[in-house]
This record gives C-alpha cells, structure tokens and sequence, in this order.
C-alpha cells in the first residue's frame, strides 16, 4: 500500500505505534523525499487547528499579521498524518471531506483556493462505527478515509513480540545511559510476558527505561521493574500444575460434603478408591 493515493485509516488502542506505523508506510513510498507532518487533532482547539491545516491570509482575525501556509499546503506532495481525527469538529469534517474530494481547500479568510497534492493517513483509538451513529463523525467522511484499514492489535494480543522490544529497548537506553546489558533474566522476561500492558508499547517503553536506569547488574531483574508491573510475580511463582489444581478441587468438594468421601467420590465421578488414593497425596 506504500504507493498508492488512497487515504488510509489506522485504528489502534493508545500506545500501539500509530504515528511509527504512518511514518513507515510515508518513508518506504515514492513520497520518501517529501514531507511527513504530523498533528494531533485533539490537541487544539476548532479554530486552531483550522488555522493549522489550512493557513490563513493578512487581516483574518486579530493577529494574523501577514500570510501564513498551513500544513496542507507544507505537505504537498508528501503525506499529513491526523492523529486522534475522531476529535476534529463536524466543521472541520466537512472541509476535509472537500479536500479528499477534489485536493483543494481555502486558507482561513481566502476566497481564493489552493491545491495540494497530499496524502492522508488518519489515526484513532476510538469506533467511528459508534461515533456516526451518534452523530459524532460523518459518515462520508468515514468512508474517504477508512479506504484501507490497518488494526493494529494491541501489545497484550502479541506477547510474542514483548522479547524482540524489550531487547531494543533496552540496548537503545543502555546506549543512551551509556550501560551495557548483556541480557534480561528469564524471571523479569516471565514478568514482561505475562503483564496487560494496558498502556502498550509506550507503557513497555516506560518500563524498560526505569529498568535501565536502577538497574547495577549487567541484566535486567525483576526488582528493576516498576511495581506496578511485579505484583504478578506471586502469581507466577504459584504451583500451576494440574496436579496441584486437582489437589484444590478435591479439597472444596470434601469440604462442601463435610468430608463424606463417599458424597465427594460421586460429585467427582470418582470410583473410592481412586478419590482415598488422590486425597492422600493432598
């Protein structure tokens, strides 16, 4: 998809790489050589952000001394990513519509129209499906950006991944700090593995540099971690094994029947002898 014109949506949970997913779609096109630029829908307000998208002329309001270009017009021939576009007002929805349609738009205060040749990557962490049916997004609007999709699943979908960052980003910290780390122990990577990461990668990211930073071995452990994440290490330590499941049931059972072996056998589908045999290891 590198190549192609179309418009393209990226949906993804906080901290799953939107903006690195766009960048790398931008850099490995034939537009590699012109401008990326990148704004957060949400960090500005309505008039703002028009002025930032579009530009604006002398005189359009009060300080707007001379002309100025605005993102569009700075990203020609290159791509502009809208990040968080779900909280761009239904004013400014309309307008992008038209420059999805037909490539041009007018500068705050302009009756003059400019042209650009720019391609859109839009980023969201929220349903647009939900946001059109309150009447929050256009539903047009929806349907020029969201021509190719991309879902991207978040961290606690992919612990397969979690080694491979890790490792990066510990040697890009250690480099920084100027530390060598020669590896991260098998119980920290149990504990890597094992958490939700409800912040994704840029919680990841976060971790592993306070791990770089306390750390005086030349390995990570997990007393390097931040707390926040350790409290599973009980957990992993706990004896999982079926066997030891098994030992557990067959104790609530016994107990619920007041230690009637006779009741439990029956309640577990088991012959006396077996439940006596398995009870003695409990």
């Amino acid at each position: 998809i590198a190549d192609v014109p179309s418009s393209i949506l990226i949906y993804g949970e906080s901290g799953t790489g939107k903006e690195l997913i766009a960048r790398s779609i931008h850099f490995s096109s034939i537009r590699k050589d012109r401008p990326f630029i990148a704004v957060n829908c949400a960090a500005l307000n309505e008039n703002l952000l028009e002025s930032e998208l579009f530009g604006y002329v002398k005189g359009a309001f009060t300080g707007a001394a001379s002309d100025r270009m605005g993102l569009f017009e700075a990203a020609d021939k290159g791509t502009l990513f809208l990040d968080e576009v779900d909280a761009m007002s239904k004013n400014l929805q309309v307008k992008l519509l038209r420059v999805l349609q037909d490539g041009t738009f007018f500068p705050v205060g302009s009756v003059r129209p400019v042209t650009a040749d720019v391609r859109i990557i839009a980023a969201t962490n929220q349903r647009l499906e939900e946001a059109i049916k309150t009447k929050q997004f256009r539903e047009d609007l929806y349907y020029r950006l969201n021509v190719i999709r991309i879902d991207l699943p978040p961290l606690r979908e992919r612990a397969e991944d979690i080694p491979l960052l890790a490792r990066y980003f510990l040697a890009r910290f250690g480099k920084r700090m100027d530390k060598h780390f020669r590896k991260i122990s098998d119980d920290a990577m149990k504990i890597l593995q094992a958490y939700s990461w409800p912040g994704n990668i840029r919680e990841m990211e976060n971790a592993l540099e306070r791990a770089s930073v306390v750390a005086e071995a030349d390995e990570i452990r997990i007393g390097d971690l931040p707390l926040s994440i350790t409290p599973q290490a009980a957990d992993l330590r706990q004896d999982w094994t079926l066997e030891s499941v098994e030992r557990e049931h067959i104790a609530k059972v016994l107990g619920l029947v007041g230690g009637n072996k006779k009741k439990a056998a029956r309640l577990l589908g088991l012959d006396a002898t077996t439940l006596w045999r398995k009870s003695k290891v409990e």
